[in-house]
């Protein structure tokens, strides 16, 4: 598949190229991404937003967090990953401040 179709389905579905349901996706690339996260709010002074270059994947995964979250999705989700979401980013995951 073309990489604008990827970026088209990115945009229209985030989440569609990952693991399937019930897989468990590995923790050391979550800590990852949420890594990315903190070092990008840490310089851009705000959360990745889909519209942002640099920061697009990010927001997508961001998204996709969200709705594990809320039991949506096909991402993993566990009390771990919720603890260090709430850690290193206090708020956003009940919808307060970023």
């Amino acid at each position: 598949m073309g990489a604008a179709r990827v970026e088209i389905l990115d945009k229209l579905i985030p989440g569609w190229n990952d693991v399937a349901p019930g897989q468990v996706a590995d923790d050391a690339t979550f800590r990852d991404h949420l890594d990315q996260v903190v070092a990008y709010l840490a310089e851009h002074g705000h959360m990745p937003t889909f519209s942002s270059v640099d920061g697009s994947a990010l927001a997508r995964w961001l998204s996709r967090v969200k709705g594990a979250s809320r039991g949506r999705g096909n991402m993993a989700w566990s009390p771990e990953r919720e603890v260090l979401i709430r850690e290193k980013l206090p708020g956003w995951l009940s919808g307060g401040p970023e």
